[in-house]
């Protein structure tokens, strides 16, 4: 949940990190930085942290629910998909993004600790409660890998937060079974609505169909349906108007682009039905909505 310089054919995304050649990104934001308090649905490659310092966030992993409270915080494993949302208020957090290779400094290093967590047997997500002891501590320590960014000696600080970072949760939780926070992924299953998000993300603009977004998939539309719902919660057709309107509203916030214009470069059919269901979706018009951007 931060900002991205790229993203690969399959939408997932590539950052711009904090020091050239060494792959951590440390933010503090608003959630009312993004359209209706909602980062959308999206993976990487990189671990990501969430620690929520005001307010609290809604956390979809891979379509679970995961309420993330004032102090508390969140892992969000390697290529899953996710997507946050403060759906009453606005929420203050920091963000930490780690790739997997700041951790792989040694092939042992990698085989043993990072590629069994990330690929094989790695869990989708661990939610991080101060009421926990080593919980709170990982907590403190992703606090100060944000503090750490401005000293000279920034990197060689961050990387070793990062490594006991690392090393607290897989004692704690990824070398133990019977610990893990939440069942194993459906690998199968989130690889192919993942191609299906990415065929929404690409082509919102122009005339998409149920089955143009299951046969990205390589499935049937009863499937497609099947798999939204499971990881996103909504159904197909849903979701590419969601994007849709997501996509409308950085116009309209961001540009002096007509509303016409835009309801035709968003993939509209009509001026009138984007107008109508932008409403629907954010109580306000469109005007209204640029008006108080």
């Amino acid at each position: 949940m931060a900002e991205t310089t790229i993203t690969r054919s399959d939408k997932s995304e590539i950052f711009e990190y904090d020091f050239a050649g060494f792959p951590v990104l440390a933010r503090k934001d608003r959630m009312s930085h993004y359209v209706n308090r909602t980062a959308s649905e999206h993976w990487h490659d990189d671990f990501e942290f969430i620690l929520a310092l005001s307010g609290g966030i809604d956390a979809w992993v891979n379509g679970k629910r995961l309420r993330v409270g004032e102090g508390q915080g969140i892992f969000v494993n390697s290529k899953q998909l996710h997507s946050y949302n403060c759906p009453t208020s606005d929420c203050t957090y920091i963000c930490v993004l780690v790739h997997p290779s700041l951790l792989s400094a040694s092939r042992q290093l990698s085989d043993k600790f990072v590629i069994p967590v990330s690929e094989i047997d790695g869990v989708p997500y661990v939610l991080l409660d101060g009421e926990v002891g080593w919980q709170q501590s990982v907590m403190d320590m992703l606090r100060q890998v944000y503090q750490s960014r401005e000293q000279e000696t920034a990197p060689l600080r961050i990387q070793s937060l990062i490594y006991r970072v690392w090393l607290t949760l897989y004692e704690e939780v990824f070398s133990k079974q019977e610990h893990r926070a939440a069942p194993k992924t459906d690998d199968r299953g989130l690889s192919t609505v993942k191609r299906m998000v990415s065929y929404i993300q690409q082509n919102y603009r122009e005339r998409v169909t149920l089955d143009e977004i299951a046969e990205a998939g390589m499935v049937g539309r009863t499937t497609c349906r099947t798999l939204f719902r499971k990881f996103l919660n909504d159904t197909p057709v849903n979701y590419l108007i969601r994007y849709r309107l997501k996509m409308a509203a950085e116009l309209l916030g961001g540009t002096d682009t007509s509303v016409s214009e835009i309801a035709s470069e968003t993939g509209f059919s009509t001026t009138s039905y984007f107008i109508e269901v932008f409403h629907h979706y954010y109580g306000k018009s469109p005007l209204e909505y640029r008006r108080g951007a």
